[in-house]
């Protein structure tokens, strides 16, 4: 992997400062896990807080407005909203409604207002709406306007809270009003139900509150009352939005939590200042702070002496490569100045990689020259004895014993142009990479003569069955090239030898044999071992040729080849079988199979049209020949083709 860094010094900084932050990365890891629990711990307990002053609130209001019920329960309250007119029987049931109300708890206040009568009855007492307002201003100095006290006390109300004046008998102050209309029905008369209830009744609540926190209490999405434990918090009065709380922010930062209550029109907000729990923490936070600070300096000091006392071995190695002897000057000095050739050098690593390349790339050349001019001494060695030449100088190089298995494979690979150089060698390139491929695994030396390729095998193994595999490593290659190049590559395999003594005859073989298939077809591969002096290898070469240019013809059999070279169909079948072991229809058929393999690893064409191209009259009869052959049906061989 390619280095970024600019320098060795660069480098070992990095994984020194690494190393350092470590430990200050796991410190405030670890403070910020503890502020995050302690947070929550805090949210908890003031949420547990929170659901403790609103439940109490919920029973407190809850209690109060159940009054409502028990007063409309009274029969003298009864007799009240069904009289029809101010009659003695009417001020009479007031007088005692006003001694029932007066027995309730005195914390709330009532107060009737008969719309249809225009009358008020209250804990204060009862009298026509003009006269009971005029009454309040002898306590009350400070009283609203009538028409805004009557706009109040006349509206409809469907069970619902608001914060209102001088609907309670005892102060003028903003109390928290529960509402209700009830319509005319029946004989009763239409009335408002106002139960009246003092702020300080719900201040008593909030005591519990830590110093500076503050309870909103919210009625339809506005802020009613702000409850805190020291008194009323200044909030605009019904206007501010409940969880806006502008007014709470100005000067201090709080934390927010909400509740809802049992009524859907009001909500609980708690507030609670974060100076009053952040306080500590602030100070073990630059406590924390001054000590990673005083650690970073005291370690960057140890990094830079590290540093200098480490880099200077490093530094006169450079400089040795670099053929500069003047002395080191220090970390910051020594290798940040110029060379001989005045260029500034700032990195050590490309310098030691690009060395350290140049050396690699040298052997690596020189290693390959080597190799190369050894085969060359090989091949050159092996061609001068095949051609019956004394040449000893490789006699200890390349160990030719008696008794030890040799066989000759020889290739004559058309040049395309005499004076296209480069394209005869990429062609005779290609023959010994695929062929060398196709054996590989067996020991064998390479030979190049001009046209001519030849591969001294040691066979190892059964005479048998390694010449059957070289015989089909030789086709392939010879009908592969055919194929996808369009050029005719003629091959020859010798007879097994035991000698080196017998090298030049099986040489003189080979080329015989190239020679007669040059002649024939200018394509393919010739067994030495099938010539005899009867001339049986003509007719079978013959044979041969006349296979590997008509296999495609479905109508191919022994009759017609027979035709083709003017023998007797029985006599060239007997002669074919001697001479290679297998009937003249077993390797028409065995070509064709071979030439199908070729055309199924192409992938160009589907079975159907492969069957055609190779000779026969249906898939079926194709599919049957290609598992006896093979051992595997065509599909099968798609999916998993077995390499040579």
């Amino acid at each position: 992997m390619k280095m970024k860094k600019r320098s060795i010094v660069t480098g070992w900084l990095c994984s020194y400062v690494i190393i350092l932050m470590i430990p200050v990365v796991a410190i405030f890891i670890n403070y910020a896990w503890s502020i995050r629990i302690i947070r929550n711990e805090i949210f908890q307990a003031n949420h547990l807080v929170l659901d403790n002053l609103g439940d109490e609130i919920d029973r407190y209001l809850n209690r109060e407005v159940s009054l409502y019920s028990y007063l409309m329960q009274e029969k003298v309250f009864v007799n009240v909203i069904s009289s029809r007119k101010k009659d003695a029987q009417f001020y009479y049931d007031v007088a005692a409604l006003s001694a029932t109300i007066r027995k309730y708890d005195q914390e709330v206040s009532f107060t009737i207002y008969l719309r249809e009568l225009d009358y008020v009855i209250g804990n204060a007492g009862a009298n026509e709406s003009v006269y009971y307002y005029n009454g309040m201003k002898l306590p009350f100095s400070d009283v609203a306007p009538y028409e805004e006290w009557m706009e109040a006390l006349s509206g409809e109300y469907m069970d619902d809270f608001f914060l209102g004046r001088y609907f309670h008998h005892r102060t003028d102050k903003t109390c928290l009003v529960y509402g209700n209309s009830v319509n005319r029905y029946a004989q009763y008369e239409a009335f408002n139900l106002f139960l009246g209830i003092p702020v300080s009744a719900l201040e008593e609540l909030t005591r519990s509150l830590s110093d500076g926190s503050v309870l909103l209490v919210g009625i339809n999405g506005e802020t009613a009352l702000a409850l805190s434990n020291q008194g009323i918090s200044n909030v605009p009065d019904g206007q501010e939005p409940v969880w806006g709380v502008s007014s709470l922010t100005e000067t201090r930062e709080y934390m927010e939590l909400r509740k809802g209550s049992f009524r859907s029109d009001v909500e609980y907000c708690l507030m609670i200042p974060k100076d009053e729990f952040w306080r500590e923490l602030k100070q073990a936070r630059n406590v924390l702070f001054l000590s990673v600070a005083v650690t970073l300096l005291v370690g960057i000091f140890c990094v830079s002496f590290i540093l200098d006392r480490n880099f200077k071995p490093v530094d006169l190695l450079i400089r040795k490569l670099a053929g500069d002897t003047d002395p080191g000057k220090g970390l910051f000095g020594m290798w940040r100045g110029k060379g001989k050739s005045g260029k500034r050098k700032v990195n050590e690593y490309k310098f030691i990689e690009d060395a350290y390349f140049r050396l690699m790339g040298e052997k690596n050349t020189m290693y390959r020259y080597i190799v190369t001019q050894e085969e060359r001494m090989q091949g050159s060695y092996l061609l001068a004895m095949m051609k019956g030449r004394a040449i000893n100088t490789m006699e200890n190089r390349i160990q030719l014993q008696n008794g030890q298995k040799m066989a000759l494979a020889g290739f004559k690979v058309p040049l395309m142009d005499e004076k296209q150089f480069l394209q005869d060698e990429v062609m005779l390139f290609a023959v010994d990479n695929i062929f060398s491929e196709l054996m590989e695994g067996h020991t064998f030396y390479r030979i190049d003569d001009g046209q001519y390729l030849f591969y001294l095998f040691f066979a190892e193994e059964e005479k048998k069955a390694w010449k059957g595999q070289l015989m089909k490593a030789a086709e392939y290659l010879c009908s592969f090239i055919k194929e996808r190049l369009g050029i005719s590559v003629c091959g020859a395999v010798s007879s097994m030898i035991d000698e080196p003594g017998q090298l030049r005859f099986i040489y003189q073989d080979v080329m015989e044999g190239l020679r007669s298939v040059e002649l024939l077809k200018k394509s393919g591969v010739v067994d030495i071992d099938g010539r005899d002096e009867t001339g049986g290898s003509g007719i079978v070469q013959s044979i041969l040729a006349y296979v590997e240019a008509h296999f495609e013809d479905s109508d191919l059999n022994i009759s017609t080849i027979a035709e083709e070279i003017d023998r007797n169909p029985k006599y060239i079948s007997r002669v074919f079988k001697e001479e290679t072991g297998e009937g003249i229809l077993d390797y028409v058929n065995r070509l064709r199979i071979r030439k199908a393999q070729v055309l199924i690893r192409s992938g160009e064409f589907t079975l159907e049209q492969i069957s055609g191209m190779v000779g026969y009259a249906s898939s079926k009869t194709f599919r049957r020949a290609f598992r006896k052959e093979t051992g595997m049906t065509p599909g099968n061989f798609v999916a998993n083709p077995p390499g040579l």
